[in-house]
């Protein structure tokens, strides 16, 4: 089991990475408001990293996960958007391009872990490129 220095270590990296995303994404002048960012393909991603570093580091405790989850989306989000990202995030694991976008999320989280090898996954989603296109980036090894 993660001691708290542990897990916070890990919340703050996680966090720290997306966020890198989202202003690398960013519109000339930033984004206009943090709702701008809530998309299905968006949330499937954060989900989907959030959920596969956990894997990497075999986090098991449910709670604990769902915790963490829910400080991302807050800490990238804001506290309004963000608890309500999380939400929407665990009732939509059906949604097609969520699911899509999790699955590349959670194999380049397990690539950034282990092969240092920087996601960029959702700074391409909110450019507004095609999940295949996405997808295509990871599985070709760029």
């Amino acid at each position: 089991m993660m001691s708290e220095d542990q897990l916070q270590g890990v919340f703050e990296g996680v966090s720290v990475v997306l966020k890198l995303q989202i202003d690398l994404s960013a519109p000339d002048g930033g984004w206009q408001s943090t709702e701008d960012l809530v998309t299905n393909e968006s949330l499937g991603y954060i989900f989907g990293f959030v959920d596969g570093v956990q894997q990497a580091l075999n986090m098991n405790d449910t709670d604990t996960k769902i915790e963490m989850l829910v400080a991302v989306m807050v800490t990238l989000l804001g506290e309004g958007v963000g608890a309500a990202a999380a939400q929407k995030a665990l009732e939509m694991q059906r949604n097609q391009d969520f699911d899509t976008a999790r699955k590349v999320a959670g194999q380049q989280a397990v690539a950034f872990i282990r092969d240092k090898k920087p996601p960029m996954g959702l700074s391409h989603i909110l450019f507004g490129h095609p999940l295949d296109k996405v997808y295509g980036l990871d599985s070709n090894g760029a």
